[in-house]
């Protein structure tokens, strides 16, 4: 049951990941283009600076849950190396805990930064380009983190209640480590 919930929220934080991949691509062809035409037609896109920051956004929003379910993030393991497997267990969950806590109230707030933005009908400087849109993605790349959070959460539960003591991310297999393939 471990391995197949680990499968899955692999499978549904790399279709996250090509999202921003995608929009990644999307951002290389927008800048190659603007250059080419700056440079050979003495004509640059109007308003290709805010796209690529909005675009920027999106992918990094769309990046982060597979970000932090990969562990993708520098992490400080001096206290978790000098401890026990089971402790560092334990604190891992406590530290996803506070983590989940904190990021579903970021995330709550967004959305109703969003709500805000579209009655006010605010708009971008150079584009006229509905905030509420942008908010938007960066609300949904915040709440997909916080669902990762939350299956990381999920499966430190299992792995504790498996009695598998590891520190390790959740895309690693504890048994193999351990010579229990």
């Amino acid at each position: 049951m471990l391995q197949k919930y680990e499968k899955t929220m692999n499978r549904i934080w790399g279709v996250t990941t090509n999202i921003s991949n995608i929009f990644l691509f999307l951002l290389m062809m927008l800048v190659v283009v603007n250059i080419i035409a700056r440079r050979f037609f003495n004509a640059p896109i109007f308003g290709v600076t805010e796209l690529v920051c909005y675009g920027s956004l999106a992918a990094a929003s769309f990046g982060l849950a597979q970000n932090e379910w990969m562990d993708g993030n520098v992490r400080m393991t001096l206290i978790l190396e000098r401890t026990s497997a089971k402790f560092g267990c334990f604190l891992n969950l406590i530290v996803n805990i506070v983590a989940l806590l904190g990021f579903t109230f970021v995330s709550y707030h967004l959305v109703m930064q969003v709500g805000t933005k579209l009655s006010n009908g605010q708009l971008s400087s150079e584009l006229n380009f509905p905030m509420y849109i942008v908010t938007g993605v960066l609300a949904i790349g915040f709440i997909l983190l916080t669902l990762a959070i939350l299956a990381k959460l999920i499966l430190y539960i299992l792995r504790i209640k498996n009695k598998l003591y590891t520190i390790e991310p959740p895309c690693s297999d504890p048994k193999a480590e351990e010579g229990e393939t």
